[in-house]
């Protein structure tokens, strides 16, 4: 993950950092960093990176640029700090992970999550008020971009379940099989309390999964280029398992 980086460390990105932090986490803040990032990643061997939802603007635009100009593929999140009209439409990126950045896109023109104060509204206002047809005109925008999109709805499916069945499933013995005591724990106590949590602001996660489905159905009859993925280990969703799920 390539995220935001504190004023309180020094610019430009060093590559002996990786050794002294958490390797899962990359910190940049400025457009050489992200040139730095992509050329430590070429020298290293991998094959591609990825962008956070906390990746910076500045570091984004470095990190695809260079990405671009030496050929390892950028992939991954389309971070709020770029939006994903830009991520789309930049050509950028090879891929673009998740189906909720596109909700803000496909919201109605007098949506009132448009305009709301409050954060829980901002996030999940736009589910109730998806417009169908900027869904289909986005899914041509998206199949005439030639990006591959990974929807992971399967999120949103674990989001609208009643929760105890999302904890039961936890007993399952495929489930058993392929996760650790650590994980399933982990993913019982966010099951257990995920309804309460939500409850003050009557937040309704069952939008997602309508949204989810049809964001899949509008891009494949637009025949934009999908791929599988189940986004594991996030919440309630096993490696591997979750993909023939």
């Amino acid at each position: 993950f390539v995220i935001g980086r504190p004023d309180s460390l020094a610019s430009p990105w060093q590559p002996q950092e990786v050794a002294a932090s958490d390797p899962a986490y990359l910190l940049g803040r400025t457009e050489t960093d992200g040139r730095a990032i992509a050329q430590y990643h070429v020298a290293a061997g991998y094959d591609m990176v990825k962008v956070h939802h906390n990746t910076p603007l500045a570091v984004w635009r470095g990190l695809t640029d260079e990405g671009t100009r030496i050929g390892i593929p950028i992939v991954g999140h389309a971070p709020p700090s770029v939006g994903a009209a830009t991520v789309l439409t930049s050509a950028r990126q090879s891929s673009i992970e998740h189906y909720s950045p596109f909700v803000y896109l496909v919201q109605a023109a007098d949506a009132p999550s448009r305009t709301a104060e409050a954060w829980y509204d901002q996030i999940f206002g736009p589910y109730r008020h998806v417009d169908h047809e900027r869904l289909a005109l986005l899914a041509e925008l998206a199949a005439a971009s030639g990006t591959w999109f990974v929807p992971t709805a399967l999120v949103a499916e674990w989001y609208s379940g009643p929760q105890p069945e999302m904890v039961a499933h936890l007993d399952d013995p495929e489930v058993l099989r392929f996760t650790s005591p650590a994980q399933r724990g982990t993913w019982r106590q966010y099951a257990g309390g995920f309804a309460s949590y939500l409850e003050p602001w009557g937040i309704d996660m069952s939008l997602e999964r309508p949204f989810a489905l049809a964001f899949v159905r509008a891009f494949h009859a637009a025949g934009a280029r999908m791929m599988i993925g189940s986004d594991a280990p996030a919440t309630m969703v096993p490696q591997g398992l979750a993909t023939h799920a």
